[in-house]
């Protein structure tokens, strides 16, 4: 079954917002392979939530080789519209009854909220 998930790190908080630092946000076929980064993001009650970093993108694969990472913000403020994104897309050359795979694991954070999701695009 594929997982998606965010775990570790820390939260503190503070009057009307709470910080998170170094919160791994990951995407798995448990056994086979999975997609992670590491993250900090902010909750402003009342007000948009904000992604300040993205990076420490991992990969770790039951064989094969991987190509084309990209670690990005693709919105860092959550807006009136649309909810803040930071998005690790790789490509993962599994083989066997596998083949290639295109994956990637969103951040979505809004609404004082953060969630993981999986994704089988770019």
């Amino acid at each position: 079954t594929m997982g998606t998930g965010i775990e570790g790190g820390s939260c503190t908080g503070g009057s009307g917002y709470m910080n998170c630092s170094n919160k791994k946000v990951y995407y798995e076929n448990p056994g086979v392979w999975e997609i992670s980064f590491k993250a900090n993001y902010t909750f402003v009650y009342g007000g948009y939530d904000k992604i300040t970093w993205a990076a420490n993108q991992s990969v770790w694969m039951v064989g094969g080789t991987t190509g084309s990472p990209s670690m990005r913000i693709i919105r860092g403020t959550e807006t009136a519209y649309d909810k803040a994104e930071a998005r690790f897309s790789i490509y993962l050359y599994l083989g066997g009854s596998y083949g290639t795979l295109t994956r990637s694991v969103s951040l979505i954070l809004g609404a004082d909220s953060a969630t993981a999701r999986g994704n089988t695009y770019y």
